[in-house]
């Protein structure tokens, strides 16, 4: 079966990637508008193979693949920054900020800068990417109050 897989897709424009796991069980890829990164969807199983190459289904190379996964990754960073997003504190310095945003849960770790990027940015608990600044249309809240005093 291996010497079948990988293979690479569109599928309605979105990339597919059909692969065998070390167990010999087939696994499918597919990416994420929304996070730009790879999620494991076998509903596209079908579609590739009901319908074959055609009717929205294109072959690509692999090479053909990764710039379309990267141009999507890339699309989708470009689409959460422009986008006004409202952060919430959540009393961690590691992990201060928290949003639920389209169905996804977005958390920002503080990271060991200038070592590392001075964030990253979570996507339902998945490293999505590194933020050297913050984005100008997130809204970060005021800081929190100390109850010290």
């Amino acid at each position: 079966m291996s010497t079948f897989y990988p293979r690479f897709y569109t599928v309605n424009d979105r990339p597919v990637k059909l692969q065998t796991l070390p167990s010999g069980e087939l696994e499918v890829l597919v990416v994420d508008p929304v996070t730009g990164m790879l999620v494991r969807d076998m509903s596209y199983l079908s579609r590739t193979a009901e319908h074959g190459i055609g009717k929205d289904v294109d072959a690509l190379t692999e090479a053909e693949f990764e710039a379309r996964r990267i141009a999507l990754n890339e699309a989708a960073s470009q689409r959460r920054h422009n986008r006004p997003i409202l952060w919430s504190n959540t009393g961690d310095g590691e992990f201060p900020y928290r949003t639920e945003l389209d169905g996804y849960t977005l958390i920002v770790r503080v990271n060991s800068f200038p070592a590392e990027s001075l964030y990253t940015l979570l996507i339902n608990n998945v490293e999505v990417e590194d933020l050297e600044h913050w984005p100008k249309a997130w809204v970060r809240p005021g800081r929190p109050r100390s109850d010290a005093w």
